[in-house]
């Protein structure tokens, strides 16, 4: 199994809610086609507004699912991305918890004291873990569902399907679309269920 898929299962037995929520099979799909495009482009940091355009999901959702993936030991790191009230420059930290100061102007601000002003100029990104890089990058051709990672009858026309439906253009909102992605996903839990 994939470092991605290890720490999702973990991440979902520890919290039995979020399998109501954001259905595991479904969302370690999107998650790693998700990744592996920020990969692919160089990227380490990603964005849940990104996440919730490419695949139209709700945003409020979207953030809930990213803040819970971020929990310790977990698929992303949260970060928090503060622009300085005075020069404007974007600083990074892990935490509101710290004193901040921007690196370009030295603008002392305490985000403990005064969170009221700063909230307007508070965003958030994710690093993505360096294992779940590694690995996902030692993958890159090889589909999540394929014969090489999965084995057992007919998950190569799996990896096909989940390609060609990942690939296709958004048309999320088609009944047919719809029925296809459920398909597919209760394939991919067939199959995993017998490689477990």
């Amino acid at each position: 199994m994939d470092t991605l898929y290890q720490k999702l299962k973990s991440i979902y037995k520890d919290d039995s809610n979020l399998e109501l929520l954001y259905p595991f099979e479904e969302t370690y799909i999107l998650i790693r086609r998700f990744l592996i495009d920020n990969i692919n482009g160089n990227k380490k940091y990603v964005e849940a507004e990104e996440y919730a355009n490419n695949f139209a999901k709700d945003y409020y959702e979207t953030f809930n699912l990213f803040f819970s993936l971020s929990k310790t030991n977990g698929v992303f790191k949260k970060l928090y991305l503060i622009t300085c009230t005075e020069c404007g420059e974007l600083t990074i930290t892990t935490s509101l918890s710290e004193d901040y100061e921007c690196s370009i102007c030295k603008e002392p601000l305490d985000l403990e004291e005064d969170y009221t002003s700063i909230f307007t100029n508070i965003n958030y990104a994710f690093e993505i873990q360096p294992a779940i890089i590694r690995d996902l990058k030692s993958n890159l051709k090889v589909p999540p569902s394929s014969p090489s990672k999965l084995g057992g009858e007919g998950s190569e026309e799996i990896s096909a399907t989940v390609n060609n439906v990942l690939n296709a253009p958004d048309n999320t909102d088609l009944p047919e679309i719809q029925n296809e992605k459920q398909n597919i996903i209760d394939q991919f839990k067939k199959v995993m269920m017998n490689n477990e």
